[in-house]
C-alpha cells in the first residue's frame, strides 16, 4: 500500500542518515588505492560527524602531514578535498581524516598515477580465471603490486544514489587473492538458504580490465588502480537516469 510504501522510504531515510553521521571517507575510498596523477588534482570526499559539535572547519585533512583545505561538498552532511597535484611514482603516500571528536581515520599505502573504468556487461564481466591460461594470469597477479583493483557491488536504485550502499571488493594490491577471492563461504551460503554460488558470492575480476590494466601499467611505467564495474545481461537503460532517458521516449 501507499501507507507502508510512505514508512519503507522514511526507514530507508532514516537507516542512510545513521550510516553518515560520523566523520568517513566516501566507500570508493581506501588503503592501497590509486588515485589520478598530476597535472590533475585527485579529489576525495566523505561525510563528516553530524551528532556532534563539529563543524566542517573543525575537520582536517593532510596528504603526507601537508595539510589540505577541505570545503563543503554538495550533498547534505558531506565535505570535499583537491589534494595537490602529486606525480606517478611508486612511492606510497597516506591520508589522514580528523575531527575534534578524537575521530582518526588514515588511509595507508595510496599511489598515484591513472585511474581506468572498466565497465559494461558480459564481455567486461568475462572472469581472468577463466580466460585462455587464466591460472597462469592468476599466478602472475602477485608480480604487480602497483596494479591495484577495486570491484564494485552490484546494486539497483529508482533514483540516483549518493554512493553505493556497499562495496564488493574494496582496493587490494594485485595478488591471487584479489583477483579470485571468495566472498561468501559455502557455510554462509548454507546459512541463507543458498544451495547454488550466486554471482555475487564472487570476488572475481574482469579479464578484459585486468590485462588492459596490466599492459596499460607496461607501457606508462604508471601505477594503474581498476575500478571494476560490471553487470552482465543488463540494457543501456539500467545504466541510465530517467532524465538522460525522457528525451527518447
Amino acid at each position: 500500500s501507499q501507507l507502508t510504501n510512505m514508512f519503507l522510504f522514511k526507514l530507508l531515510f532514516l537507516l542512510q542518515l545513521h550510516q553518515i553521521s560520523s566523520l568517513r571517507f566516501a566507500h570508493t575510498y581506501g588503503s592501497h588505492m590509486v588515485l589520478q596523477k598530476a597535472p590533475q588534482r585527485a579529489v576525495v570526499w566523505g561525510y563528516y560527524n553530524t551528532s556532534s559539535s563539529s563543524t566542517l572547519n573543525k575537520i582536517t585533512l593532510s596528504l603526507d602531514n601537508t595539510p589540505v583545505t577541505v570545503s563543503l561538498g554538495q550533498l547534505p552532511n558531506t565535505w570535499i578535498a583537491k589534494l595537490p597535484p602529486t606525480l606517478a611514482s611508486n612511492t606510497s603516500h597516506r591520508l589522514q581524516l580528523s575531527d575534534d571528536t578524537n575521530t582518526t581515520i588514515i588511509l595507508n599505502d595510496i599511489l598515484f598515477g591513472d585511474v581506468w573504468l572498466c565497465s559494461g556487461q558480459s564481455n567486461m564481466a568475462f572472469l581472468l580465471q577463466n580466460a585462455f591460461n587464466g591460472s597462469t594470469y592468476v599466478n602472475n597477479s602477485i608480480n604487480y603490486p602497483n596494479l591495484r583493483v577495486f570491484t564494485s557491488f552490484k546494486n539497483n536504485s529508482p533514483h540516483p544514489l549518493p554512493e553505493q550502499p556497499k562495496v564488493q571488493e574494496p582496493w587490494k594490491v594485485s595478488s591471487p587473492s584479489a583477483v579470485t577471492e571468495v566472498a561468501l563461504r559455502q557455510q554462509d551460503r548454507h546459512a541463507n538458504g543458498m544451495r547454488q554460488v550466486q554471482d555475487d558470492d564472487w570476488l572475481v575480476f574482469s579479464a578484459v580490465c585486468y590485462l588492459y590494466g596490466v599492459e596499460i601499467m607496461k607501457h606508462t611505467k604508471y601505477p594503474v588502480g581498476l575500478v571494476n564495474t560490471n553487470w552482465g545481461g543488463t540494457s543501456v537503460e539500467f545504466w541510465s537516469s530517467k532524465e538522460s532517458l525522457s528525451p527518447c521516449n
